[in-house]
């Protein structure tokens, strides 16, 4: 079903620059007042920030995003009740969101806000909460340019489930098992594409300290194992026919990459063997485990290349740690300060390059009313 005309108003591509020099004149301040005394105006304006990225997203029209006319037809369907038992199994928060909307009274934009509101919320909380707060301002930049288009204004399922898996991950990190494995349980019901985190998860529930690089090795020269072998271990595993991986094996989605995709791919592999090679020993806990987990996600891609929604997906499910890796030099202290003004300098040019990118995948901006 198609919304209204009336309902929609039409604004254009210069919403999105708006919203960028926004997004960037709260990180600069944030940079200029990072100190103790001014802690909670910091707070107060990324707080800000991510109101305004909840209600931009969540308010958003048809045909600003790929995935939403699908939504739209999917959400009425299950309005009418004509959907099964498969699409529940398959992806209960929508569904069950959707029923709650309809029952309500509401239309689509309840769900579409409520996605938002749980992706943009659990991603802002995790950036505060790890370790790299000192800089949360820059992760909070980094992330809007590079992943809020693709994840909470398209693929607004796994841009819910990846903020609430990757919020699960820091408190069971931080010792709160109990909330934080329930946390993640409650991810797979938004999207089942977290479930790749469970190893990570599970070894740092373990306390793992990842002070040895030989593992990294391993986990690299196996994705180029399983890259020869992967149409065979998906005839043995039976995966050709699973439920949520035969239309992504099969071709069935439409691959939409971003013009500087590989550029992106290079960048943080040339970032990932400066730190394994050149300053592994600088880097806490914390930080290696940064970089196994970037390790990870960029073997998902060089193993599951040849399908490449498949790889998208799964590497895309590490977006937040991707974010805290090109932070990762801030946080050694032997490289001095001046290196960090230049290098907070070369992530501000480096995401607005990711913001132009990002745009590629955008139709010009309309607003609906809410519901």
């Amino acid at each position: 079903m198609v919304f209204q005309e009336n309902l929609t108003r039409p604004v254009n591509m210069f919403s999105y620059w708006v919203l960028y020099f926004l997004v960037l004149s709260v990180t600069l301040s944030c940079s200029v007042v990072y100190l103790r005394s001014f802690q909670a105006q910091r707070n107060f304006l990324i707080l800000a920030v991510a109101l305004i990225l909840i209600f931009f997203s969540g308010l958003r029209g048809e045909g600003v995003d790929a995935d939403l006319i699908n939504y739209i037809s999917w959400f009425y369907g299950i309005s009418r009740a004509s959907f099964d038992y498969i699409s529940l199994a398959k992806d209960p928060a929508f569904v069950v969101l959707s029923i709650l909307s309809h029952q309500l009274g509401f239309g689509i934009q309840l769900v579409l806000f409520s996605f938002a509101l749980v992706a943009v919320t659990t991603k802002i909380l995790y950036f505060k909460l790890s370790d790299s707060f000192k800089y949360w301002h820059i992760a909070v930049y980094l992330y809007f340019c590079r992943f809020y288009f693709v994840q909470d204004m398209t693929q607004i399922r796994a841009g819910a489930a990846i903020g609430l898996a990757t919020l699960a991950f820091i408190l069971i990190y931080k010792k709160r098992n109990l909330f934080g494995v329930c946390l993640f349980a409650i991810s797979l019901f938004f999207h089942l594409s977290v479930v790749v985190l469970v190893p990570v998860v599970v070894a740092v529930y373990l306390g793992r300290d990842f002070i040895s690089r030989y593992p990294i090795f391993i986990i690299i020269i196996l994705s180029f194992f399983l890259n020869a072998y992967l149409d065979y271990f998906f005839i043995i595993s039976g995966l050709y026919s699973h439920l949520r991986l035969v239309d992504y094996i099969g071709g069935a989605f439409e691959t939409v990459e971003l013009s500087l995709f590989s550029f992106y791919f290079i960048i943080k592999i040339l970032l990932l063997g400066y730190l394994i090679f050149f300053q592994w020993s600088n880097l806490t806990r914390f930080w290696r485990l940064v970089v196994y987990i970037g390790v990870i996600s960029s073997c998902f891609q060089l193993a599951f290349s040849q399908y490449d929604s498949l790889a998208l997906r799964l590497a895309e499910v590490f977006a937040l740690f991707d974010v805290q890796l090109f932070m990762a030099p801030l946080f050694i202290e032997k490289l001095g300060r001046h290196f960090r003004s230049l290098y907070l300098s070369f992530l501000i040019v480096l995401g607005a390059v990711f913001f132009i990118s990002s745009l590629n995948i955008m139709n010009p901006y309309q607003m609906t009313e809410l519901f």
